[in-house]
């Protein structure tokens, strides 16, 4: 899995925009977004590679 690099000024608009709509959790990153799914799911999905 390759890093994704977000920008400060994409990740402060997609923070805000998150605060704006009420969210109390605002994921930014793809790889964020895959752990939190993993959380969600069964014990097995939890097998998601680190970038390293």
């Amino acid at each position: 899995m390759a890093h994704q690099v977000v920008l400060r000024g994409d990740l402060a608009r997609t923070v805000l925009d998150g605060v704006e709509r009420g969210e109390s959790e605002v994921l930014v990153d793809d790889f964020t977004r895959k752990i939190k799914s993993a959380l969600s799911g069964p014990v097995e999905g939890l097998t998601i590679p680190l970038p390293g």
